[in-house]
């Protein structure tokens, strides 16, 4: 009885494998052609900083944009708000934002990118599960007998702990 044929249908199905693997990653590829991420950083009128950079939109190219002088985009959100957004990549832009500058916020979201004002952000509150911070009374030992000895060794009198090293005396003599 030989093993050939079974090991023989074991790399032809780890071949047929990889060959799919391979055209699915081509095939991917393939669908990105085209298309190109416009990035920009949110303007926060209230701290008048920007956010960190973010995708807007995906945009149709067929090469990458060059860097341009910053420019302002204003995107209408669905609850009628606006967002503001500084980005410096070149035309095109995405086709859901107001590009003119007319908006008010404009010229200090402009100021803030010149000023590579980033906004800095806020650690994350602690929330209502979070543990109150621990006090030095709570850290501190109660009393002598609760600490442990610094060098590893046994307590005894030289720790501040009571022993009974007379008591062991006492048993071993007798």
């Amino acid at each position: 009885m030989s093993h050939a044929p079974k090991t023989t249908r074991v790399v032809g199905a780890i071949a047929l494998f990889s060959l799919a693997a391979a055209l699915v990653a081509v095939a991917a590829c393939e669908n990105q052609t085209g298309t190109y991420v416009y990035r920009g950083r949110q303007y926060d009128p209230k701290e008048k900083c920007l956010g960190a950079t973010r995708a807007l939109d995906v945009i149709d190219l067929t090469t990458e944009p060059a860097l341009c002088a910053p420019v302002c985009l204003v995107q209408t959100k669905y609850d009628g708000g606006e967002a503001v957004y500084v980005s410096n990549v070149c035309p095109p832009y995405p086709p859901d934002f107001d590009t003119s500058g007319s908006n008010a916020l404009c010229p200090e979201a402009l100021v803030a990118a010149d000023n590579a004002s980033g906004c800095v952000p806020q650690p994350p509150d602690a929330g209502p599960d979070a543990a109150p911070d621990a006090t030095v009374e709570d850290a501190a030992p109660t009393d002598a007998s609760d600490a442990a000895p610094l060098d590893g060794a046994p307590a005894d009198a030289s720790d501040g702990a009571p022993t009974d090293a007379g008591t062991d005396a006492d048993d071993a003599s007798g």
